[in-house]
């Protein structure tokens, strides 16, 4: 047996030459009910090395995507790693399953490896590298874009306090300097947006799908509802949501006492009160969400505590960050991740409750033997962040 290392950090120079010697030793050994357990733990652990090391490669170029090594880190991972680990771990999961083994607890895991194997095409591993080329490009572009205010530069996710104000005025200037820079580069992402379509329709039918929303379905391993029950749950949106929304926003415009709702006019309040600036600094900040967690249970601020000694929160937003926000696992540490952009505005808080939520079903899950069985799903994975936004 191949003895692996005990860190990630021994991964994280590794091309895929050193890594492939490993899933051949597993897919060579012989598997039978008496040694299958040894043999999924072995599996489980280099999985979970991989996958941290490529979460540390992300979670790094996200913080600064205009860092050329860390771009080649990150692009080292997604590009020429994934691919290539998606195929070798397809057949050791056809491996499991021709075995017949299931056991309590694992027949979710079973189920979604049975999925998986259908969805393989060997013809989708040169295309899944090249959308992973064009998603870090995406994230380059976005996270290098930058606004002039008031002879400062700042960036697009900067203007989002603006938005606030209750100065209509400077509203519509801040949200029309926000979408500057978008309008500049629409070329560049409107191509980036067109290669990726054409992939992911090519991915799809490989994989035996007519268009890539049902490839999509499959690949995320929903079983339990169809595109078809989608579309039911959006007609009931539109006919018991929308009218709500449409008062609520007749409601806004009445005390705004303007005649009609521009973008501009969705954040402020609408009845003039001062913005809420819920923090001084990200230190504040921190502490401050440590003081929530402790309401509701002493044992999240210790976690959320633990993320953020050990650098594992990257909260405020600046220039060259990628956009958005993420929660990421470390499975061979057992720690999250949290990356997010705070500009000191309330939605601030919501968003690092969220991401604390899935930062606190890692802890929770960590030491389920398998690395196959600690995460529930898409849909059941927001539970835990949306119980807590």
């Amino acid at each position: 047996m191949t003895v692996l290392p005990g860190s990630a950090d021994a991964f994280q120079n590794a091309s895929w030459s050193d890594l492939l010697p490993f899933y051949e030793e597993l897919a060579a050994r012989p598997l039978d009910r008496g040694n299958v357990e040894s043999w999924l733990q072995d599996w489980s652990t280099l999985e979970s090395l991989i996958g941290e090391a490529t979460a540390l490669a992300n979670f790094a170029y996200a913080r600064n995507t205009a860092d050329s090594k860390a771009e080649e880190a990150q692009l080292r991972f997604s590009s020429e790693i994934a691919p290539r680990a998606e195929e070798q771990r397809t057949k050791l999961q056809e491996r499991l399953v021709k075995l017949g083994y299931v056991r309590a607890g694992l027949e979710t895991t079973v189920q979604r490896f049975r999925n998986q194997m259908e969805l393989f095409s060997p013809a989708n591993v040169p295309l899944q590298t090249e959308l992973a080329k064009l998603s870090t490009e995406w994230a380059k572009v976005i996270g290098a874009m930058t606004v002039d205010w008031e002879g400062q530069e700042m960036t697009p996710a900067r203007m989002a306090p603006f938005l606030e104000d209750n100065d209509r005025q400077v509203r519509e200037r801040a949200f029309r300097r926000m979408y500057e820079p978008y309008i500049e580069q629409r070329d560049a992402l409107a191509n980036l947006f067109d290669r990726m379509y054409d992939l992911r329709q090519a991915v799809a039918k490989n994989a035996g799908h007519q268009n890539y929303r049902d490839y999509a379905r499959l690949d995320k391993n929903r079983f339990d509802y169809t595109p078809d029950d989608c579309f039911r749950f959006h007609e009931a949106v539109e006919q018991a949501v929308l009218p709500a929304v449409k008062r609520l926003q007749e409601r806004r415009r009445s005390h705004l006492g303007v005649d009609q709702l521009r973008p501009w006019d969705q954040l402020v309040d609408p009845k003039g009160r001062a913005p809420l600036r819920p923090y001084a600094d990200v230190s504040d900040f921190i502490r401050h969400a440590g003081d929530v967690f402790s309401h509701v249970q002493p044992d999240f601020r210790r976690e959320f505590e633990t993320m953020a000694n050990a650098g594992l929160l990257d909260l405020d937003n600046r220039k060259g960050k990628a956009p958005g926000g993420f929660c990421d696992s470390l499975p061979m540490r057992k720690l999250p991740l949290i990356f997010m952009n705070a500009v000191n505005v309330d939605d601030d808080v919501r968003t690092l409750l969220h991401e604390a939520g899935h930062s606190f079903h890692v802890f929770e899950t960590a030491d389920l033997p398998l690395l196959f069985e600690r995460h529930p799903g898409a849909e059941m994975a927001e539970v835990a962040s949306m119980a807590r936004s």
